[in-house]
């Protein structure tokens, strides 16, 4: 069962891990305006209202990385579980 199974079960699973970052960072973004929170998107919210080009740059480009690497571990787990990927 674990030779066999488990590998091809959790590959799908690692893939929609991955899929789910985006919109756990969407939701934060949720929560923080609903309960005003401090975090990094209310710091977005509130540096694109003053026009700092520099830090909105900065928090758009942190997201994306994160988004990034996560479908980039995902790859690389269903590649590792699944010997057909590679």
């Amino acid at each position: 069962m674990r030779r066999h199974v488990l590998p091809l079960a959790l590959a799908p699973i690692a893939t929609l891990t991955a899929a789910n970052v985006a919109l756990v960072v969407t939701n934060v973004t949720l929560v923080e305006s609903a309960w005003n929170l401090p975090g990094l998107y209310r710091e977005l919210r509130d540096v694109a209202s003053l026009q700092d080009t520099d830090t909105v740059q900065v928090l758009i480009i942190e997201t994306t990385t994160l988004i990034v690497v996560a479908n980039m571990l995902a790859d690389a787990v269903q590649a590792w579980l699944d010997p057909r990927v590679r």
